[in-house]
């Protein structure tokens, strides 16, 4: 594989992972105050708690995109996408 290729599927990978984690911050932080520690908790125990759950989302989207990229890697994808039969469309 080519340095170039390398440094672009690099960028790529960052990318997701930077979009995923800006993601699962918005999300974490819009379900805040549904959970007790919002009426509770002091601002630093708030920020603690953000900052903790979305770095375990970010973990578990990145395990989860190393998952993908093995199972796509051992089933040879996408150089056999181009043969496996599609299944037959009609539109009628």
């Amino acid at each position: 594989m080519s340095d170039v290729r390398m440094r672009v599927g690099a960028r790529i990978l960052a990318a997701y992972i930077a979009v995923a984690t800006i993601g699962n911050l918005l999300w974490e932080a819009a379900q805040l105050p549904l959970y007790t520690i919002w009426r509770n908790g002091t601002p630093h125990e708030i920020l603690v708690a953000l900052i903790h759950c979305t770095g375990g989302d970010a973990l578990i989207a990145s395990f989860i995109l190393a998952i993908a990229a093995a199972a796509a890697r051992l089933l040879r994808w996408p150089q056999l996408a181009c043969v496996w039969p599609s299944p037959p469309y009609r539109w009628e």
